[in-house]
């Protein structure tokens, strides 16, 4: 631990982040952890946006792989056909947000505040809608909130969040045939 935080305190940005991602990418749960302490005791005196904890799987099933790591995190295992996973009995919610799924409007660029848009193919959204969006949304029944990305290569796990605001826009439909209007959740990562 203590060579660890000579070499990242004396390093780049860059090379900061290239030895991040390699931990993250690569490393142990324990080598995670270590790095997040490091920040967290601020050995490192790095940006503060920089986001520690993403972890990536090349895969869905088996070991090493995101299934098995999102039951890790949090007790449950995700449906792969839904993007917003409330689970009842556990009092939590885990997001998926899919890269350019045009119909939806997610931003995850910034891990410390990503964008996340409720469920809602075509039409309107409705915050109310029953099955998804509703006990999202409801504090009594979602305590925690999980997310995860995939991407044509990877999936990339976020982490717990919160929700801090949200906003309306006018978006494209799953047709591509008409604007409607979308709610997007503004979400800021727990430490």
């Amino acid at each position: 631990m203590t060579l660890l935080s000579i070499i990242l305190k004396h390093c780049s940005n860059d090379m900061f982040s290239n030895i991040s991602e390699i931990i993250k990418k690569h490393g142990s749960e324990e080598e995670i952890n270590i790095l997040n302490e490091l920040v967290k005791q601020s050995i490192i005196d790095k940006p503060k946006r920089v986001s520690l904890d993403l972890i990536r799987r090349k895969k869905w099933l088996g070991p090493g792989g995101m299934k098995e790591l999102i039951f890790e995190k949090t007790g449950c295992t995700p449906y792969t056909g839904a993007g917003i996973n409330f689970r009842k009995d556990k009092h939590l919610t885990i997001l998926k947000s899919v890269d350019n799924t045009p119909y939806y409007d997610d931003d995850l660029e910034d891990p410390n505040t990503p964008k996340y848009t409720l469920f809602g193919h075509n039409g309107d959204q409705d915050e109310n809608e029953k099955k998804f969006n509703e006990p999202l949304l409801n504090k009594t029944k979602t305590k925690d909130i999980y997310l995860y990305r995939q991407t044509k290569k990877e999936y990339i796990w976020y982490g717990k969040y919160e929700i801090i605001g949200k906003k309306s826009k006018l978006h494209i439909n799953k047709n591509n045939d008409h604007m409607r209007n979308i709610i997007i959740l503004i979400l800021k990562k727990c430490v």
